[in-house]
């Protein structure tokens, strides 16, 4: 799931690309921390609330269409659908 974003490669990519000071086997230590609480906070935004958000674009696409049957104006669910098909995605890569 996370080599298919490209948020993974450019944090990690960033991380080992910094200087640092002293040793080099204390570098890589620090780095390696470093990646791994960046990566933590990532996933945390990008990928931990999913499926809560596909849950509710999904509601805000029931009374989308409710609003569209009336108005036949459909450029919302045209864009809620897009969006929950993004979100499925990514739920899929969980």
């Amino acid at each position: 799931m996370w080599l298919s974003d490209r948020g993974c490669s450019d944090i990690v990519e960033e991380v080992w690309l910094s200087r640092g000071d002293g040793e080099v086997h204390d570098r890589v230590i620090r780095k390696i921390d470093k990646c791994g609480k960046e990566l933590r906070i990532w996933n945390r935004n990008f990928f931990g609330n999913v499926r809560m958000v596909l849950s509710r674009k999904r509601k805000e696409l029931k009374e989308a269409e409710k609003v569209a049957m009336r108005s036949k104006n459909n450029q919302q669910v045209r864009e809620l659908k897009k969006e929950i098909v993004e979100l499925v995605d990514k739920e899929n890569r969980l």
